[in-house]
């Protein structure tokens, strides 16, 4: 199917001993813990949509083999179609990870902070079934949302509009995405997204205060070592003189804000591991709320 990224809509054992935890996530996952940086995610998956990952690889193998090449631009810096996502929030959990299917929530285990054992200084070790028994119990407002945006079947729209970079060095860009990017609306997707956003953060969970931006990832310099920057300026020049590359007419105006990857549905939100990696390519998922209903 020939679709315009200008114009597009789419429809998309043993028991440990005593004292023994077993190495129930990568070595890479506890060395994250050990070192305060995130090991999951809440996402919004979109690589499920088969015409979406058609898009995403036609658009990112055109741009790979513009000539002269793009400065800083090769295959390795594009995102593989079958991670495509929307994150909502990052966290640090312990605890099983892909092979986890709580029914009940884990306990949150209490840490004092290595640099005494001031109150003020106490840090809460969240799990993974913590987590996933919080998103769970978020599926009635999150189908009330969805009944009021009159979306009768649990699924709701992800637009997915506007080329952008992260901060403002063009000449220097480590992060290239598509839409919705931070603009808030009273759709659904916002509505959603929000309220996820705040209960984990109230709970605990995502500490990241920055205001919520909704992006799907398209090129980052960290997927490739060493890594190093990109030109956005070039990659927008290179569109302008080969509009096909985002199916547009070669004789009109090219406008980074009319680059349209179409409007999908999705009816889950998952919890993945971060840096993971299933046999498919695709981020393992420790678990998933299901929006989907039979009216």
């Amino acid at each position: 199917m020939n679709q315009s990224l200008l114009s597009n809509r789419g429809r998309g054992v043993a028991r440990p001993r005593p004292g023994y935890r077993k190495a129930e996530s990568s070595d890479a996952s506890v060395a994250e813990r050990r070192n305060g940086r995130p090991t999951h995610f809440i996402s919004l998956p979109l690589h499920g949509h088969k015409d979406l990952r058609k898009l995403v690889s036609s658009f990112t193998s055109a741009l790979s083999g513009v000539n002269p090449a793009i400065l800083g631009i090769d295959q390795h810096v594009f995102i593989k179609p079958q991670r495509l996502h929307i994150t909502l929030g990052v966290m640090q959990l312990t605890g099983p990870s892909e092979l986890l299917r709580p029914s009940s929530p884990e306990p949150s285990r209490r840490h004092s902070h290595p640099l005494g054992d001031n109150a003020q200084r106490e840090t809460v070790e969240h799990t993974v079934s913590d987590a996933l028994a919080l998103l769970q119990s978020l599926k009635q407002d999150i189908l009330a949302i969805c009944r009021d945006c009159q979306l009768s079947h649990g699924r709701f729209p992800i637009p997915l509009q506007g080329l952008n970079i992260m901060g403002n060095n063009r000449e220097r860009a480590h992060v290239m995405w598509i839409g919705p990017g931070d603009h808030q609306d009273d759709s659904a997707l916002w509505r959603i997204a929000t309220l996820i956003n705040t209960k984990f953060r109230e709970s605990g969970f995502v500490t990241d205060t920055r205001p919520l931006k909704l992006h799907c990832t398209l090129a980052n310099s960290s997927f490739r070592k060493p890594r190093k920057p990109f030109s956005y300026n070039e990659i927008i020049e290179a569109i302008r003189l080969n509009p096909q590359i985002v199916g547009g007419d070669p004789a009109g105006e090219f406008l980074e804000a009319a680059v349209d990857f179409g409007t999908w549905e999705i009816g889950e939100i998952h919890l993945c591991k971060m840096g993971s990696s299933d046999k498919e390519g695709k981020y393992i998922s420790v678990g998933h709320l299901s929006l989907e209903t039979d009216s």
